[in-house]
């Protein structure tokens, strides 16, 4: 029988032991969530340099109401607040629309509006090889027509198509770079016949001979780039881009040049266009007007050189009846080019307003908008609250052109100065003497 001091010294070492195991077990726990930690802090750091992941591969497009039988009695605003994205405008609304409807929302008529969807097939159609249903080629144009035609920003044509913004963003681009490869097929010269035809109908029409073509500039605001910010800043204050163009007697363009900044004067982008260098292949049929050889003419304002085959106001106060009559008809035929720049911003109204787009996209973007105005024109596709009376002419406010903004003098060819006489000779001669509006300083 074991004594009572044994039993005591017996007990004490089994409680020794049993702190000693229960201590035992408390340090490697501390030690296996130490590590566990560690690790987590480890893997975190790994891989916080990572890209983000989506979330989703593509928000979903939801079934219409009245398919999962929706009881349209009731208020149904706090249901649409969780409809994901919609396509319905494109598949169930674009569908009835009638004539009117198309020219109001894509500026066009559905039958040119196909005409220009077979145009851009090749470019634009979707890969055959796709993960995903991809969006046909009719609602990418769709797309890319409404963003042109609107001055909606590119989420509110994203959500009215249901689609994403970048998405608004590469068609656009997509369509723009695939017109502007087929622009010579649109803007170009026209031919000796075509110019003589052009000519005739002016001279019908405005009583002025020999005149195919009128030249101008027009101000496309744009958003500058940060380096270089000044030269795109024009003579308002502004930032824009200068388009300058040539129109015949139907208001559409048969030369452009969109490559010069807002502060380059009009004379400055005339001697650097394509234009001038290829003027020797312009169509010239000259015909003998009082003696003197007159080529096809381009009409321009003050700003513009005098040249053979550039005519321009005569400049300058208390001029001889002639010449101010000569200045009216000719301020009288210009006004086809500042309408044909109405008739452009009024319908693409992307560059009526300040163009949201890349500054190197801008170009691409105005010389899209020319081409589509070229074929509207053409397809005599009417503007949807246009009219020639919303917006002035030059005779009646002008831009002025300040002394300081008059190209320097240079020597003028003295052909020049003969063909613009022997025409102020014969427009005093077979028409009415009229007085101009405008002033020329």
């Amino acid at each position: 029988m074991m004594e009572p001091l044994d039993i005591i010294l017996l007990s004490s070492v089994y409680v020794m032991l049993a702190w000693f195991r229960r201590r035992q077990l408390m340090r490697r726990f501390r030690l296996r969530k130490l590590r566990s930690s560690s690790l987590r802090r480890l893997l975190s750091m790994r891989t916080s340099h990572l890209p983000r992941q989506r979330c989703c591969w593509k928000k979903r497009r939801y079934r219409m109401l009245y398919d999962v039988g929706v009881d349209f009695s009731q208020n149904l605003y706090p249901l649409l607040q969780i409809i994901y994205r919609v396509q319905s405008y494109w598949y169930d609304v674009v569908p009835h629309y009638s004539e009117y409807d198309w020219i109001e929302n894509f500026r066009m008529k559905k039958e040119t509006f196909y005409e220009i969807t077979e145009l851009v097939r090749n470019e634009m159609s979707p890969d055959s090889a796709s993960v995903r249903p991809p969006i046909p080629l009719e609602m990418r144009v769709a797309i890319a027509i409404y963003k042109l035609g609107s001055c909606a920003e590119y989420r509110s044509v994203a959500n009215l198509f249901g689609v994403g913004i970048s998405t608004v963003q590469k068609f656009v681009k997509m369509f723009c770079t695939t017109i502007c490869l087929k622009l010579p097929d649109f803007i170009h010269p026209p031919s000796d016949e075509e110019a003589k035809e052009i000519a005739r109908r002016i001279e019908v029409k405005y009583g002025f001979p020999q005149v195919f073509g009128c030249i101008d500039g027009s101000h496309i605001e744009v958003t500058a780039p940060v380096n270089g910010k000044r030269d795109y800043q024009n003579r308002k204050g502004g930032e824009s881009i200068v388009l300058q163009a040539v129109v015949d007697d139907n208001y559409c363009f048969w030369d452009i040049n969109v490559t010069m900044p807002g502060s380059c004067h009009d004379a400055f982008i005339f001697t650097n266009s394509r234009l001038y260098e290829s003027m020797n292949v312009l169509p010239r049929a000259p015909v003998q007007i009082n003696n003197v050889e007159v080529p096809l003419l381009i009409l321009g304002d003050p700003a513009y050189p005098l040249l053979p085959w550039l005519q321009k106001p005569y400049t300058g106060r208390n001029l001889a009846p002639a010449e101010e009559s000569f200045n009216a008809y000719l301020s009288s035929v210009r006004i086809v080019v500042e309408n044909a720049f109405g008739k452009l911003k009024e319908r693409w109204r992307m560059i009526g307003k300040k163009l949201d787009a890349r500054i190197d996209l801008a170009p691409q973007i105005i010389a899209t908008c020319c081409v589509l105005h070229n074929i509207c024109e053409r397809s005599h596709t009417p503007i949807s609250g246009w009219s020639s009376a919303n917006y002035i002419s030059s005779q009646m406010m002008p831009n002025l052109v300040q002394a300081h903004d008059l190209p320097s003098p240079s020597p003028q060819p003295p052909i020049a100065s003969e063909v613009r006489r022997a025409l102020t000779e014969h427009i005093a001669t077979n028409l009415p003497l009229r007085r101009s509006l405008r002033p020329h300083v």
